[in-house]
């Protein structure tokens, strides 16, 4: 966007959010083990590939 500073810092996470997310809970488990998480998986892909160039796009 115009105006907007390039480079963003990342948001603060708390430390017990980030743990959970990296040593408790499997990624590929959790987009595959329930209708929730298949649908989540879907929806994201469907938005990547509406809004990400087509191949061989490149993002910077």
């Amino acid at each position: 966007m115009a105006g907007q500073d390039a480079h963003m810092t990342a948001p603060r996470i708390a430390p017990e959010v980030m743990t959970f997310y990296t040593s408790k809970v499997t990624e590929a488990d959790r987009l595959s083990s329930s209708a929730n998480g298949t649908l989540e998986l879907l929806r994201t892909q469907e938005l990547l590939r509406r809004h990400l160039p087509q191949p061989p796009g490149a993002c910077a």
